[in-house]
């Protein structure tokens, strides 16, 4: 029903004096559409589970635990104590958004390192190339 839904969804672009073809629509998040978004975050949870499989989270003092990766929408933050386990959850995530066809905006991530309270430039995260 769903693939039925999505199947043949066509736009085209109409200004005042000009109207573009129709084009048939392959990826994103249809404006207006009430299933779109719903299946998006679905998607992407599943992503992230994949990625929370390779490292644990950071544990406080307390004993509690803080999970590794936190998201809001498409907007993901990673949290972990060392440099090896979060180059290790960044290739996992690298290689399951890939394989779910889409993309890292590189451009717009950022890193940051922390030692004992103080930052650090000596690591340098990478993601999406």
């Amino acid at each position: 029903m769903i693939a039925s839904y999505f199947q043949d969804m066509h736009m085209c672009f109409r200004l005042q004096n000009f109207t573009t073809k129709w084009q048939q629509q392959e990826v994103g998040i249809a404006m207006g559409c009430s299933i779109s978004p719903i299946l998006f975050v679905a998607a992407f949870e599943v992503i992230l589970t994949g990625a929370r499989q390779v490292v644990g989270g950071v544990r406080l003092l307390q004993g509690r635990r803080l999970p590794p990766l936190r998201s809001y929408m498409d907007d993901v933050t990673c949290l972990l104590q060392t440099a090896p386990r979060m180059s290790r959850l960044l290739r996992r995530l690298d290689e399951l958004i890939g394989w779910a066809r889409m993309k890292f905006k590189p451009g717009k991530s950022r890193s940051l390192l922390m030692c004992k309270g103080e930052y650090n430039d000596r690591a340098l995260f990478t993601i999406g190339g």
